[in-house]
C-alpha cells in the first residue's frame, strides 16, 4: 500500500471555528496543510509530494460519476464493546462552489463492514456517509447548487459557505 503522509494531518481547537468538531484528523486529496489556510485563492491546490497519487477506488466510484482521482484512505480495524457506534465527520472541498455541477464531483465515503453488515461495497460494506434524512452519498453536487444556484437545492442547509469567513474560509 502507498503511504502519502502529506495527505494526513491532525487538528485541534476546532470549536473556535465553523467546523463543528473540536479535534480530529484531516484526510486530504492534496496536501493537508492547505486546510490550515488562509485560502485566498479560488483555484487553490497543492499537489502531494508523491508524483503518482492514488487514482481510482472501486467503492468511491459507486458514489459518483466520473474519474476518481487523488484518493485519501484511512482504514482501521476495531472490536466494538457495545451496540452503538458513532462517528462525527465534516466533509469539505476546495471544489466548492465553483465546480458544483461541473465535471468534478468530490465525494466522501465512510465504509463500515463486519459481522451482520451487508452492503454493495467491498467486503459487503455499507457507506454510512450519507446526507441526513436521505440515502444520498456525500458529494459536492448533492449539497449545493454552485455559483449559479440553478434549480432547487434540497440539502443546502448542510452546506456552509465559508467565503471570507472569520474562522475557516475560502475566497
Amino acid at each position: 500500500a502507498n503511504s502519502i503522509t502529506d495527505q494526513v494531518g491532525a487538528f485541534s481547537n476546532g470549536t473556535t471555528t465553523d467546523i463543528g468538531i473540536d479535534k480530529g484528523i484531516i484526510l486530504s486529496t492534496g496536501r493537508g496543510i492547505l486546510a490550515k489556510g488562509p485560502n485566498n485563492n479560488a483555484g487553490a491546490s497543492l499537489a502531494t509530494s508523491n508524483p503518482f497519487p492514488l487514482v481510482g477506488d472501486n467503492d468511491l466510484s459507486l458514489l459518483t460519476t466520473g474519474t476518481i482521482k487523488n484518493v485519501s484512505i484511512l482504514e482501521f480495524d476495531f472490536v466494538p464493546v457495545g451496540n452503538t457506534l458513532n462517528f462525527n465527520f465534516v466533509f469539505a472541498s476546495e471544489e466548492y462552489p465553483e465546480f458544483v455541477n461541473d465535471i468534478y464531483n468530490d465525494n466522501f465515503g465512510f465504509f463500515l463492514s463486519g459481522p451482520g453488515i451487508t452492503g454493495p461495497f467491498s467486503g459487503n460494506a455499507k457507506n454510512i456517509a450519507l446526507i441526513p434524512t436521505s440515502t444520498l452519498p456525500v458529494t459536492i453536487n448533492n449539497l449545493n447548487n454552485g455559483l449559479s444556484n440553478a434549480g432547487p437545492c434540497e440539502f443546502c442547509q448542510y452546506y456552509v459557505n465559508n467565503q471570507n469567513g472569520t474562522t475557516i474560509q475560502y475566497d
